[in-house]
C-alpha cells in the first residue's frame, strides 16, 4: 500500500474469559483499545 492511502480494518477481538487486559472504547480512534492491566491483590 501507498503511504497516502486511508486504510480500514474490519476486526473481532476475542478476549480470554479470565483476562487481566482491560479494553475500552476509544471516541477519538473509533475503536476499542487496550486501557490497562488488572493487577491481582
Amino acid at each position: 500500500m501507498a503511504d497516502d492511502e486511508n486504510t480500514s480494518v474490519v476486526c473481532t477481538i476475542e478476549i480470554p474469559k479470565g483476562s487481566r487486559n482491560k479494553y475500552e472504547w476509544d471516541e477519538e480512534l473509533g475503536a476499542i483499545k487496550l486501557d490497562r492491566l488488572l493487577f491481582s491483590s
